[in-house]
C-alpha cells in the first residue's frame, strides 16, 4: 500500500486479488458441502435406478 498525494491510500492489484480466490474458494465450499448433505430426491434416485436396469440389460445382451 501507498499513499498518493491526495493522502488517499492506494491498494495494488495484486493486494486485492490475492485473498479474493481464498474467498470464493471458502464460499463456495461452504455451499456445496450444504448440498451434499441434502438427500438425493426420490424420483431422482428412481431415474438412476432405471437407467442401470437399462445398462444392465444392455450388458447382459452383449
Amino acid at each position: 500500500m501507498a499513499e498518493n498525494k491526495n493522502d488517499a491510500v492506494v491498494v495494488s492489484h495484486a493486494a486485492v486479488a490475492a485473498p479474493l480466490p481464498e474467498h470464493l474458494t471458502r464460499c463456495l465450499r461452504a455451499m456445496y458441502d450444504d448440498v451434499l448433505d441434502e438427500p438425493v430426491p426420490d424420483r431422482f434416485r428412481q431415474l438412476l435406478e432405471a437407467l442401470d436396469r437399462q445398462q444392465g440389460a444392455a450388458d447382459a445382451a452383449d
